[in-house]
């Protein structure tokens, strides 16, 4: 009888073997290893940067800047063809393509919860509604996207165009690579960032060239969302503009603790004053330098390919 017992066993390891997926959290061989290529995508420049990814961190490996300029239609159609070009040679050919857009393509804007849409057509339905109001017959050509969050409190709406969308996935697919997602700027780095802001919140700010992404975090709920065309005195302005927000009673609640990031190392915030808590954020990656993988809990904000 023993032995039957055994022989039961074995043959149901066996079979629990057999129906065992590739990369299973059983298994021993190592989990979602591969290159993924981060593309920003900004007026001023294309950054690539090669990361080897695993469940547990990414492994910086190489990274390319291409100038360019996209402020206009046709421009943006020359930078893009720089950019497939590049796709086609070694090492970026061999990645799945993420695609952060700078926050100067991007348009946000924090909406109320509203317990009478529930069901996604009316969430879009009341999104375009609200763009149209403030952008006017442009918001016709934006594709929403709406963040998740609990019962009764705000989300952030991110808005993008349409054909630039289009124009994104053909680069990536002409170039033979597939693409995972496409996410604003604002966003992709407050997910990579989010787990540094403590529970009492703070403001999480994207400073590049000519703009910066602000949001506001209070008691973990978004408290305000708000994009700053600035120019070389951006600090000045910055510090004017969230002093402007605590005057008017929207940023009571928010914490004088500011997480800033931004690409140009000659970048900083000493013209705030003394009352407030400045912390800077990385964005460059290190070669060599393993980093915790990002977090993209904001489902909402990713558009899909």
């Amino acid at each position: 009888m023993l032995l039957l017992r055994r022989n039961k066993t074995q043959s149901n390891k066996k079979e629990s073997d057999k129906v065992q997926p590739k990369n299973s959290l059983f298994n021993k061989a190592p989990l979602l290893q591969q290159n993924t290529l981060l593309v920003a995508l900004s007026p001023e420049h294309i950054t690539l940067s090669l990361l080897k990814r695993s469940i547990w961190r990414d492994e910086y490996k190489q990274e390319l800047t291409l100038p360019c300029v996209a402020n206009s239609d046709d421009e943006l159609i020359m930078s893009l063809a720089l950019l497939e070009n590049n796709l086609k040679k070694a090492p970026w050919n061999s990645a799945r393509v993420t695609v952060v857009l700078s926050n100067h393509f991007v348009r946000y804007m924090l909406i109320p919860w509203n317990d009478m849409l529930l069901h996604p057509k009316e969430q879009q339905a009341y999104l375009q509604h609200l763009f149209n109001e403030t952008y006017g017959d442009t918001a016709t050509n934006y594709a929403l996207r709406l963040s998740p969050a609990a019962p009764g409190k705000e989300r952030i709406a991110s808005a993008l165009d349409k054909n630039l969308l289009e124009q994104v996935r053909s680069t990536v697919s002409n170039a033979g690579l597939q693409l995972d997602s496409i996410q604003p700027w604002l966003m992709y780095y407050f997910n990579r960032y989010r787990d540094q802001m403590p529970d009492a919140g703070g403001w999480f700010v994207s400073v590049e060239h000519g703009i910066s992404a602000i949001i506001g975090v209070a008691n973990g709920a978004w408290r305000l969302v708000h994009t700053l065309r600035c120019g070389t005195l951006w600090q000045q302005e910055l510090h004017a503009a969230l002093d402007r927000f605590y005057l008017s009673g929207e940023a009571n609640a928010i914490p004088k603790t500011l997480y800033w990031c931004s690409n140009d190392t000659q970048h900083d915030v000493s013209a705030f004053n003394s009352a407030w808590q400045l912390i800077r954020l990385e964005t460059k990656y290190n070669k060599g330098k393993k980093i915790k993988s990002p977090v993209f809990s904001i489902q909402g904000e990713r558009i899909e390919p």
